[in-house]
């Protein structure tokens, strides 16, 4: 039964003993669990989808069972571009299709959030996570470091371009031409 109560010991005789203990006893509440995403912090709008693998995990590593709410939010715009409801046993897979982001109108899109909201089937506790993800247009980036820059009667003579992944790994492709303009 909840509520405050008070134990109390006596024993009597010889070694007459008295002790007293005050306990609460309070409704049980499962551990408290984290929800994690995995995918890609780079992604290509040209690629067309996004995919996530998204579960709940307790803090003693048991997944969470319960309902998951997953959606694509635009940062500039506030708005939910996506959203998409599963129920999770352990992991839950999603995939986003991104086809219609390539459109100019969405020339502006420069990052989006992917934000999870896990329902815990036995309590209905509700935890949320937000996971950034940076779009590009391009697959690849080039890099100039102002050290690389040579100058000539102050102006650029010659310089070092770096095309690198999004990820910062080198791109090792000696056949494709870079053609800076």
């Amino acid at each position: 039964v909840q509520g405050d109560w008070k134990i109390r010991v006596i024993i009597s005789g010889r070694y007459a003993f008295e002790k007293s203990k005050r306990i609460s006893v309070q409704k049980y509440i499962l551990p408290k669990f984290s929800i994690f995403i995995e995918t890609a912090k780079n992604i290509l709008l040209e690629d067309g989808v996004i995919r996530a693998i998204i579960y709940g995990k307790y803090t003693f590593g048991k997944y969470v069972k319960g309902n998951v709410t997953i959606g694509l939010w635009d940062v500039w715009k506030r708005k939910t571009l996506q959203e998409k409801t599963l129920e999770l046993e352990n992991t839950g897979y999603v995939e986003f299709d991104t086809k219609n982001y390539t459109e100019p109108q969405f020339d502006y899109l420069t990052e989006i959030n992917i934000i999870a909201k896990l329902t815990e089937r036995q309590t209905g506790i509700t935890q949320s996570y937000t996971f950034k993800v940076d779009v590009h247009r391009q697959h690849y980036r080039i890099v100039i470091p102002e050290r690389d820059i040579e100058l000539r009667h102050n102006k650029p003579f010659r310089l070092k371009a770096h095309v690198k992944h999004w990820t910062g790994a080198t791109v090792f492709d000696n056949k494709t031409p870079v053609t800076l303009v």
